[in-house]
């Protein structure tokens, strides 16, 4: 399994040149993808600043594009939560701190463009 950042699962669904090759090759692999709850959480705060919008409504984006695909989402544990109040502040995007600490736990790869992620112990695919 890997993750996604937000951005890529957002270009991977509608802007997939964005993704460098080498994400490409490893979302290609057939490992299943996962996207943290977070950012989906995210996705819906953007989209009702008006920051984000989509070819579909965001409830159609949500269940067909995301509950309704072959995404497994990923929730938010304590054990998640332990993780993310013991990291260093590399990183101050409370949303993206989620996603790592998901990450971490998880024992999973991250793809994702944002340099600051390679300052926590993770894998990050770019």
């Amino acid at each position: 399994m890997i993750l996604l950042d937000t951005h890529a699962l957002l270009w991977a669904l509608y802007d997939p040149d964005r993704l460098s090759a080498k994400a490409v090759e490893r979302m290609s692999k057939g490992d299943e993808l996962a996207v943290s709850v977070a950012s989906l959480w995210e996705i819906t705060i953007k989209h009702s600043l008006g920051k984000l919008r989509f070819p579909v409504s965001l409830q159609d984006f949500l269940e067909l594009r995301v509950y309704q695909s072959s995404l497994v989402v990923l929730g938010i544990d304590s054990a998640i939560l332990v993780s993310l109040g013991a990291m260093p502040w590399a990183h101050k995007d409370p949303f993206d701190r989620l996603i790592i600490a998901t990450a971490r736990v998880q024992g999973l790869p991250i793809i994702s463009a944002d340099r600051r992620f390679s300052e926590y112990p993770i894998e990050c695919v770019w």
